[in-house]
């Protein structure tokens, strides 16, 4: 299936409906990205209605400041009806792969991820799951190019990040698909903004707790333990 029968699928599935797209929890730049590009593209292609969750939290500093300079319109799962959708959408998940909230009893109609197939995402109506793809973000940017819809700069610093990130720099799992969406988008990165992003403020408190890690450092062999007491922020591991 080339990219213009996937998209034409994808209409047939959100003709007429109100989707929300769920990435996994606790997302990164490649689900935040993805899942805001899919939403624009049903809005966008299909003038459809569409909302962007997420479970967990948005909690590392980077991702943080990437929805907020890019104002980036991402819900909280929990503060989401969920009665009020007829279809939804995994992006950078799987049902059933233990990293999203999607309740086990709804179905999920649109699946589009990068990593190992489950055998419950086999059931959607449209799984475009590529292994050989080194990010989420590579798959929608390809969508986007492929409906003609413009590509506002805001979205492309997001999706150029996406990309960035998941495959680090295009150094791991990354193949001719990230590189050709990585050029493609590069012309309308905000270069300004996406520094910003990749090195953001940071309060007091993380340096509190990163001078505590190195000091309480112990070598053993070729491992490195410490114990970092309590942290109110998980990412801070």
């Amino acid at each position: 299936m080339n990219n213009q029968e996937r998209l034409e699928k994808i209409g047939q599935i959100v003709s007429q409906k109100r989707v929300l797209i769920l990435t996994h929890n606790n997302p990164d730049p490649d689900a935040i990205a993805a899942g805001w590009a899919l939403k624009y593209l049903i809005r966008k292609k299909w003038k459809g209605a569409a909302e962007l969750a997420y479970g967990g939290l948005i909690a590392r500093a980077e991702n943080r400041t990437l929805v907020r300079l890019l104002d980036i319109d991402i819900k909280p799962l929990d503060s989401v009806d969920l009665r009020e959708f007829d279809v939804f959408a995994l992006v950078d998940t799987q049902p059933r792969a233990g990293n999203n909230n999607l309740p086990p009893h709804l179905r999920a109609s649109i699946v589009i991820d990068h990593h190992g197939p489950h055998k419950s995402a086999l059931g959607a109506g449209h799984a475009d799951i590529r292994l050989r793809y080194g990010s989420s973000a590579t798959i929608l940017t390809e969508y986007l190019l492929q409906a003609g819809v413009p590509i506002p700069k805001r979205m492309a610093t997001a999706l150029y990040l996406g990309i960035k990130t998941a495959t680090q720099n295009r150094g791991r799992h990354a193949t001719e698909g990230d590189y050709n969406a990585a050029i493609a988008l590069y012309p309308k990165v905000q270069l300004k903004t996406l520094s910003q992003i990749e090195y953001p403020d940071l309060a007091r408190d993380y340096f509190v707790d990163f001078d505590r890690g190195l000091h309480d450092a112990r070598l053993y062999g070729k491992v490195i333990f410490c114990d970092l007491g309590y942290l109110p922020n998980t990412d801070m591991v």
